[in-house]
């Protein structure tokens, strides 16, 4: 050990160490090859562990597309309801006056209630008779509503529905009512037998000797 202090002694340690040193990783060397080689036949399955803790939530994923439209299958038609109970009874009207309402005629045969403070028509209150209404005699030509009466040879019609044909013409003009758009109301009657001579009248009066003027000499 004297000489271990000298450059011959160090170089000798040094020496020593070195082949310690080279042993050892030789050594380490052999050992990692031996692992690896049997990391790569691999082994038997083992036991699985413990179940782990939750992971954290994940970032939220995008929109996905729209599905498509499903079929519409409409289902059993479900049973009758009970009726239901009858509804409290609601409170009296106030009093209507004929004093707000007034009747204007919009021809012949229609009228129209209206308000008489707003002049408005009030809805459903338009009514319509189809009465008789005479028309003098038929006028070829013109259109006569139903109800209208008319005289034509002798004879009164009256049209059963909105007509401009002659009366009498039922075979060329039928109409809804199935025996034409004219009906016979009153029927022309016959001429009557040639009356008795009448009595001869009183004679008349003697007329005046006419003036037989200034007489002349030839």
């Amino acid at each position: 050990m004297a000489d271990s202090h000298t450059p011959r002694g160090i170089d000798r340690v040094a020496a020593v160490v070195i082949g310690v040193v080279k042993t050892a990783l030789a050594t380490v060397l052999f050992r990692l090859e031996a692992l690896e080689a049997r990391a790569a036949v691999p082994g038997p399955v083992g036991p699985p562990g413990p179940r782990g803790l939750p992971g954290q939530d994940g970032p939220e994923g995008l929109p996905g597309r729209d599905g498509r439209d499903g079929i519409s299958i409409p289902g059993p038609t479900g049973e009758t309801g009970l009726p239901g109970k009858d509804g409290a009874p609601g409170k009296d009207g106030l009093d209507g006056t004929l004093e707000a309402l007034r009747v204007e005629p919009i021809d012949d045969r229609t009228w129209q209630l209206v308000r008489t403070a707003t002049k408005q028509p009030i809805d459903g209150g338009r009514f319509h008779f189809d009465v008789v209404l005479y028309r003098d005699v038929y006028q070829g030509g013109q259109t006569y509503a139903k109800g209208d009466a008319v005289t034509f040879a002798g004879s009164l019609w009256i049209a059963q529905e909105a007509t401009d044909v002659k009366p009498g013409d039922g075979a060329t003009g039928l109409g809804r009512s199935g025996s034409g758009p004219w009906r016979l109301a009153v029927k022309a009657g016959r001429d009557g037998r040639p009356g008795k001579d009448g009595k001869d009248g009183l004679n008349g009066k003697d007329g005046k000797d006419a003036d037989t003027g200034p007489r002349h000499r030839w």
